[in-house]
């Protein structure tokens, strides 16, 4: 009875162990699947961008006429978009090839990630992206939001109608890429919960993450540094032009604004007067609103 009552003991653990295995399995092609579909549905945005977007503009340049955009801001805003796109139309294509044979017992994508991110156009172009993409999307925005009709802001609404933009922006489709990133890292560690040790596909997928994890962090920090030149960048427009540079000295790129607020300040005659005081992290400046346009500021005092 005991020894009876052993085996089927024995018998329900390797049960359960098979059970494990076979829901690791599962779980594996479920992630595979879904990279697969993803990184389609990534191309075929970034197509989509290229054909609605790009294409038109570049044939503007062709043309004896005005041009929708000058060719440097065309190049700016989409030529590393193009790089992009032709890496991940490849990258895409590979998966999907390895896709169609896959095994989750003894097929590997790891090395597929590895090719991809570990070359140096991969890593140029995304760095690339990341460092314009604020200025990119400000002048965007700067044509679709002015008072003053321009050839550019025009465009952009009449093609962001288009059926095939489903409703959205040019900006929401240029932050895909931006996106894609974390989404990789993601995927990737998920996929290595279900991925045995022993499986052929674990070095390189841990390897994958590693540099996922280094990649993400290296495009966030730019990312933000880029976000606070921005910013810097658009609260000096707000001054007069001879305050601009006593405020943030040339090519000083390392200044960050902490932190604004306003108070009133005692004057000599006794009343106060309101202020805006601007707290960088080497000075603090003081400035007040001009009179006659209250969007705009003169320096009153600035110390270090």
């Amino acid at each position: 009875m005991k020894v009876r009552q052993k085996n089927q003991e024995k018998e329900k653990k390797i049960n359960e162990k098979k059970e494990n295995k076979d829901e690791k399995i599962d779980k594996r092609r479920r992630i595979i699947n879904e990279i697969t579909d993803t990184e389609k549905t990534y191309v075929n945005t970034l197509s989509l961008v290229l054909k609605v977007f790009y294409q038109p503009l570049k044939e503007s340049l062709d043309t004896k006429i005005k041009p929708i955009l000058p060719h440097l801001d065309v190049k700016n805003i989409f030529g590393n978009l193009r790089k992009i796109h032709k890496l991940h139309t490849l990258f895409s294509s590979s998966i999907e090839t390895r896709n169609k044979t896959w095994d989750s017992s003894s097929s590997c994508i790891g090395d597929l990630f590895l090719n991809l991110i570990k070359e140096e156009p991969f890593l140029k172009s995304y760095r690339a992206y990341v460092n314009k993409f604020d200025t990119n999307i400000n002048m965007i925005d700067d044509h679709v939001k002015s008072k003053k009709s321009t050839p550019f802001g025009n465009f952009i609404r009449l093609k962001e109608e288009d059926p095939a933009c489903r409703g959205l922006s040019l900006g929401a489709f240029l932050i895909t890429p931006i996106q894609r990133l974390p989404r990789y890292l993601l995927l990737i560690t998920d996929l290595i919960k279900h991925t045995s040790p022993s499986h052929p596909d674990f070095e390189n997928l841990s390897k994958t993450r590693e540099h996922l994890q280094k990649i993400t962090s290296e495009i966030n920090e730019l990312k933000r540094h880029v976000d606070e030149i921005d910013k810097i960048k658009r609260l000096t427009a707000q001054f007069r032009s001879a305050d601009r540079h006593l405020i943030i000295p040339e090519n000083r790129l390392d200044i960050r604004l902490i932190s604004e607020g306003q108070m009133n300040v005692l004057r000599g005659d006794g009343s106060f007067k309101l202020r805006t005081l601007y707290l960088f992290n080497d000075s603090v400046v003081c400035a007040a609103r001009n009179k006659r346009n209250k969007d705009k500021f003169h320096l009153k005092w600035r110390a270090e």
